[in-house]
């Protein structure tokens, strides 16, 4: 056993399995100043691991167990040859269009799976998705970001909130909307090579996810066309009912980036088939940069779920 990746709160093992000899990932979660939550940190994680290990996609890494062993949690999962698509941006920073849109359509694909089927991931990020040398992209970490709420560190703060929605940062109920307002984020890092939202604190980077319009791609560069610019814009709407209603649409709306603006990028994201007609045609969206006000930036209210994806950093 070898150690392939660690953070905050654990270590991820390269492992064998020795029932059947498959070589897996083996992710470990420490307790270490959990205190009285111990118990039920152990039984939400059981649970919701055993919802993720329920989704059988190519897009998803496989969860094949879960558990506690000596006040340490573990799930064992599916072994990716590859790295993650945070290692390509830091080693790129901006990634082509074309592979952008193959692994955003593959991201899509296995979050439409899981929200299909009730499950929102919570902590869609470049380090949970897995690519693999074959160009498969795999998404990580599906239901440990709602199983940490149990497991919260009281005043401590680990990881970044960077690629969180609005609703998640002010813990309203979220659905599937809100994976893909994280997806815009990627979204706009793989192609502009910046974050939409970042500060010197924690309390910056939520005021701006919930009162800010980031600065048009296109405005950062002048090379990347006006319609993909306009599909990452409609993505990181603050209203959940403003974005694309699934990853289906989004997918269709970034194929066709090159017919889309600001006026009719609502149509090109219209589903059909299974998917019911969600998306507002009339909606409108204010491109422009927003003055900083980081001198006068008020608290936050932090929800639940955002505190929980505050103290994961794997």
């Amino acid at each position: 056993m070898r150690e392939v990746g660690h953070g905050a709160m654990g270590v991820v093992y390269e492992a064998l399995d020795p029932t059947i000899g498959r070589k897996i990932a083996l992710k470990t979660i420490r307790f270490d100043g959990i205190g009285t939550t111990a118990d039920e940190a152990a039984r939400r994680f059981k649970n919701e691991a055993r919802a993720a290990g329920g989704l059988n996609h190519p897009n998803i890494v496989t969860v094949y167990d879960a558990g506690e062993d000596n006040g340490i949690l573990y799930l064992a999962m599916e072994f990716i040859e590859g790295s993650t698509l945070e290692a390509l941006i830091r080693q790129q920073r901006t990634i082509a269009t074309q592979q952008t849109i193959d692994i955003i359509r593959q991201v899509c694909a296995g979050l439409d799976f899981a929200h299909a089927r009730g499950i929102i991931h919570r902590d869609v990020k470049p380090g949970n998705i897995m690519l693999a040398g074959n160009g498969l992209a795999k998404i990580t970490d599906f239901g440990i970001a709602r199983a940490g709420e149990a497991m919260t560190i009281t005043g401590q703060v680990v990881g970044t909130p960077n690629y969180m929605s609005p609703e998640q940062v002010l813990g309203k109920q979220l659905d599937g909307r809100s994976d893909l307002f994280s997806v815009g984020v990627i979204l706009y890092e793989m192609v502009t090579g910046e974050r939409p939202f970042e500060g010197q604190s924690i309390t910056t980077i939520m005021y701006k996810i919930v009162h800010e319009t980031p600065i048009p791609p296109r405005k950062l560069d002048a090379t990347i066309h006006p319609g993909l610019s306009a599909v990452i814009e409609k993505t990181l709407s603050k209203a959940a009912d403003e974005r694309f209603p699934n990853g289906e649409a989004l997918v269709r709306a970034l194929q066709d980036y090159k017919t889309a603006s600001l006026s009719n990028v609502s149509t090109l994201g219209q589903p059909t088939g299974d998917f019911p007609g969600l998306v507002d045609a009339n909606a409108t969206y204010d491109a422009r940069p927003q003055p900083d006000q980081s001198a006068a930036y008020p608290p936050v209210p932090i929800g639940q779920d955002a505190r929980l994806v505050l103290v994961q950093s794997w």
